[in-house]
């Protein structure tokens, strides 16, 4: 069990707005084309060429088109390297795209992106797609160890929920802002809806298998795959799967919270469970759906 004494930690949930750059790929420079030698006379070879000391340098050719029957850059539309050639992936010209990727590869004529911590690549299973590492994604993980409440003595619940969360990652060297998937009813503040501004923006595990693909499609009744994954990149290692939520499927607060999360005693929460993909995920609903608040049990926690 984690040491639960308040960190520094700052007073309120923020959000930070992420952006993506888009890297361009440079033209083709055009060639200069050499004359034939010369003795001082007229260049034979190259009518448009001059002859310098005897040397005749030639013209500049278009665009740098050959006439060996090779393609716009050199590119031959013929040669096996386009089976592996980032620029020329499949065909002359079709660069593979930078966007989001860590590492760009060109397998078979085909791109495949290794993408970057903060990117998944939704048509990845698109053999033609060539769009890189296109939605930018929020990591989430459930702690290792169960957490009892209250959560940290002398600050809030969602801020201590928020502070355990960052605990958690940072014992596994996991870097960034983490916050809790955790509700309260009737919450002055933002809702976890506005906490996670973009929209847009997708969920992935660190494993980097995707749980949802924006924020509609985490809340819309079940998920991709199931948050089992912890901080340290590895499935839940004994059979404790409760989750601490207080949220329902479509991201809003349940009605049960263990009192604002500061009862742990004599109290039952709707909770979560962290083998599930249906709307379990977040607010169980079998016959043991309501959880002893005096029993630990895990956050969920995402990145901000």
């Amino acid at each position: 069990m984690l040491n639960q004494t308040a960190p520094s930690y700052p007073t309120a949930r923020r959000w930070l707005w992420l952006s993506v750059l888009t890297l361009g790929c440079p033209g083709a420079e055009p060639s200069l084309m050499t004359g034939g030698a010369g003795s001082g006379g007229t260049d034979t070879t190259n009518s448009g060429g001059m002859n310098v000391g005897g040397m005749s340098v030639g013209g500049m050719s278009t665009g740098g088109m050959s006439t060996g029957g090779t393609g716009t850059g050199g590119c031959d539309p013929s040669s096996p390297a386009l089976k592996t050639d980032k620029d020329n992936c499949g065909e002359c010209g079709r660069a593979c795209s930078a966007a989001g990727v860590m590492k760009r590869h060109c397998i078979d004529g085909l791109c495949v992106p290794e993408c970057d911590a903060t990117h998944i690549d939704r048509d990845r299973d698109d053999a033609l797609a060539n769009d890189g590492c296109e939605i930018l994604v929020r990591r989430v993980f459930v702690t290792s160890e169960p957490i009892g409440i209250p959560f940290v003595q002398g600050l809030s619940a969602l801020e201590g929920a928020d502070s355990v969360c960052q605990e958690f990652a940072n014992s596994a060297g996991v870097g960034g802002t983490w916050m809790a998937w955790l509700s309260i009813p009737d919450n002055m503040g933002p809702s976890l809806e506005e906490l996670f501004l973009p929209p847009e923006v997708g969920y992935v595990r660190l494993d980097k298998e995707v749980v949802a693909y924006n924020w509609p499609d985490l809340v819309d009744g079940d998920i991709l795959n199931p948050i089992e994954i912890t901080e340290f990149n590895s499935p839940i290692a004994n059979t404790n799967h409760v989750v601490w939520t207080g949220t329902n499927p479509s991201g809003q607060p349940t009605d049960e919270s263990c009192g604002d999360w500061s009862i742990f005693d004599g109290a039952t929460t709707a909770f979560g469970n962290a083998t599930k993909t249906d709307g379990a995920w977040t607010q169980a609903t079998d016959a043991a759906a309501f959880h002893p608040c005096g029993a630990p049990a895990r956050l969920y926690c995402i990145v901000h």
